[in-house]
């Protein structure tokens, strides 16, 4: 359970986020450079609960995937495929800035996160939470690579 666990934070964190880091002189990046078919291939992180760390690293091959859609209207999905089954969920996303949200159809919340680096080839978002004592804290970061 604890995986699927990951796998939805590995999407969510996406979510919550071309040639060459296409940026205007503002540091904003193009959301035209985002529009594509992204693969997840990496996803690393920890969270702190009840003042215990536990980091992850996680490397996806083809028998487990994540593939995420951004469209040019602003609509995108993903895709988790992995071996307790397949999920397919879909939603409305804005990069403003390096800031990309994403308001999943099936969600009434916002997910926020942010593009850490993005290529004609390579996609890295990052997504931080911390509670509102400092106590709890979640960190993401996942690495795609663009199959269209």
């Amino acid at each position: 359970m604890r995986k699927i666990y990951y796998f939805l934070m590995a999407a969510f964190a996406v979510m919550c986020v071309c040639s060459s880091c296409t940026k205007d002189d503002d540091g904003n990046i193009d959301s035209k450079s985002i529009v594509g078919v992204w693969k997840l291939v990496l996803d690393e992180g920890y969270e702190i609960y009840d003042g215990e760390k536990e980091e992850w690293k996680e490397t996806y091959g083809d028998d487990e995937s994540v593939i995420v859609t951004f469209n040019a209207d602003g609509t995108g999905s993903e895709v988790i495929d992995v071996q307790y089954g397949e999920y397919t969920n879909r939603f409305n996303w804005k990069l403003d800035g390096n800031k990309l949200s994403l308001k999943y159809a099936d969600y009434d919340e916002v997910s926020m996160g942010r593009v850490e680096k993005l290529t004609s080839t390579t996609l890295v978002t990052v997504y931080e939470w911390k509670s509102a004592d400092g106590t709890e804290k979640e960190y993401a970061k996942s690495t795609f690579t663009r199959i269209k």
